[in-house]
């Protein structure tokens, strides 16, 4: 299955071996954005430009819950590695830590001083990395939600962040087309970033 979001305000999806749309989920109000999936397939969770979250069952294609704690777009979710908290980042410059059993706020991180483009935690589940329009990546102990460490300072806003599977460095990429790479226990940048694109990086992957 491939499931994607759009600006006609719906989640879609998607057969891939035959191409053919197989189900419509309707029920945001306006764009929706960020995208992720439980490791199960049993849960879909969008956001939109409103701030909604919307969780959904992938077996029903039903409405489990909806999430109204942000103001703006929210740009990026990611499941916790043990799938127990959901994370959300949002132009409204906050990364939100979500319980997935009550869907209750657990941490409400402000710290940012721009909007928050992405999110991503640690493949050991123990920390957070979050990059902003600060043109800050910042770190996050994922059991007390408090930062860990200096700000990852970089020269323009980060659009996207990596983790190295052995969770110890961290690859953030951001509007002036470079790719930085950190020793995340030292927080000291390795050598230099790469420079090639002309133009904003959207997305990393390892």
């Amino acid at each position: 299955k491939i499931i994607s979001t759009s600006n006609d305000k719906t989640v879609r999806i998607w057969d891939v071996e035959t191409g053919t749309q197989e189900n419509l989920l309707e029920g945001h109000a306006s764009r929706t954005y960020g995208l992720t999936v439980s490791m199960d397939g049993r849960r879909i969770v969008s956001g939109a430009r409103d701030g909604k979250i919307i969780i959904w069952d992938a077996d029903t294609k039903e409405i489990v819950r909806c999430l109204s704690a942000h103001t703006n777009w929210v740009n990026c979710i990611r499941f916790s590695p043990d799938e127990k908290r959901l994370a959300s980042a949002s132009d409204d410059g906050t990364l939100k830590i979500w319980d997935v059993e009550t869907w209750e706020l657990v941490f409400n991180i402000n710290d940012h001083r721009g909007n928050v483009w992405t999110v991503a935690y640690s493949p050991n589940g123990a920390k957070i990395a979050s990059g902003s329009a600060d043109c800050m990546v910042r770190i996050w102990n994922a059991t007390t939600g408090k930062q860990q460490s200096q700000p990852l300072i970089h020269d323009s806003p980060v659009y996207s962040i990596v983790w190295s599977p052995d969770s110890r460095r961290l690859i953030s990429a951001c509007y002036d087309g470079q790719i930085y790479f950190w020793n995340v226990p030292t927080s000291v940048q390795l050598g230099s970033p790469l420079h090639g694109h002309s133009a904003a990086i959207n997305s990393l992957a390892i």
